[in-house]
């Protein structure tokens, strides 16, 4: 537990002038489950407490390699309300991507066709490229895009967050 004069600050960024995402102070048993930064680098400063430190991150990853499979997505662990990832795959230029989905659990709508959480896929670098998939619910077919490159983007709102989804690629 945090003593009364205890504190500890994670900012977003490199230095102490980056917004204040998480602060806890004071005596508490409390354990935060979870923060969202947007950057790629936080910066925590702790006032005499002791702080034990889990990190993971699944958003916006670049990917680069040949006959490789990585997983990318949230590996199962309930996705956060307003989640906004991106993730781009780069292989040689020979070669095509296969995306595979191992796992899926995205909270779908009562309509297909504007689903409240989903995963898109795009067929090129970016989210300007043409859509090849939209993932929502409980399965997914496999992939393949047509290039060398291909980018996804998972949205969700605030009502309700599952599980997430485990995608694989390979070249």
């Amino acid at each position: 537990p945090l003593r009364s004069v205890d504190w500890y600050r994670v900012l977003e960024g490199e230095d102490c002038l980056g917004k204040t995402v998480l602060l806890a102070k004071g005596p508490s048993t409390e354990t935060e489950t979870w923060m969202k930064s947007f950057q790629r680098t936080v910066l925590i400063i702790v006032n005499g407490a002791q702080l034990n430190i889990t990190y993971s991150t699944y958003c916006n990853e670049h990917f680069v390699g040949n006959d490789t499979e990585t997983h990318i997505g949230p590996q199962l662990q309930s996705y956060p309300a307003y989640s906004f990832c991106n993730w781009l795959i780069d292989v040689n230029p020979e070669y095509r991507i296969k995306l595979d989905f191992t796992a899926v659990s995205i909270e779908p709508s009562l309509t297909a066709s504007t689903p409240y959480d989903k995963f898109i896929v795009f067929d090129g670098p970016s989210c300007a490229s043409p859509v090849i998939a939209v993932v929502s619910g409980f399965s997914a077919k496999s992939i393949m895009s047509s290039t060398n490159q291909l980018a996804a983007m998972f949205i969700s709102d605030n009502s309700i967050e599952m599980d997430g989804f485990v995608t694989q690629f390979t070249a």
